[in-house]
């Protein structure tokens, strides 16, 4: 007696399906995303909280190391490297 396929299996099945189908059509046999995905730069949370680390110190430096500032600094930093990246991903995409 044949076996029965649960929904999900068939829905698994339909996006491995749609998956060939993708990879198929693209003659090179990789997949690609949308021209502004393939120009902006991608960090992982790592490396972005890294840059915002340095720029939290940065400012506090600048600031003359005066302790009691620390989340002023990283919030200020954060904001500052949010508005790079965004200024860069736009740069990159005209």
């Amino acid at each position: 007696m044949a076996k029965r396929r649960s929904s999900t299996e068939d829905k698994g099945k339909d996006t491995v399906g749609a998956d060939a189908k993708s990879k198929s059509a693209n003659t090179s046999g990789e997949r690609q995303s949308p021209p502004a995905m393939q120009e902006a730069p991608s960090f992982s949370n790592v490396e972005f909280y890294a840059r915002v680390a340095r720029k939290a110190y940065d400012l506090f430096e600048r600031r003359g190391r005066e302790e009691g500032h620390d989340v002023e600094d990283w919030l200020e930093a954060e904001r500052l490297i949010k508005d790079e990246l965004l200024q860069d991903s736009e740069s990159t995409i005209s």
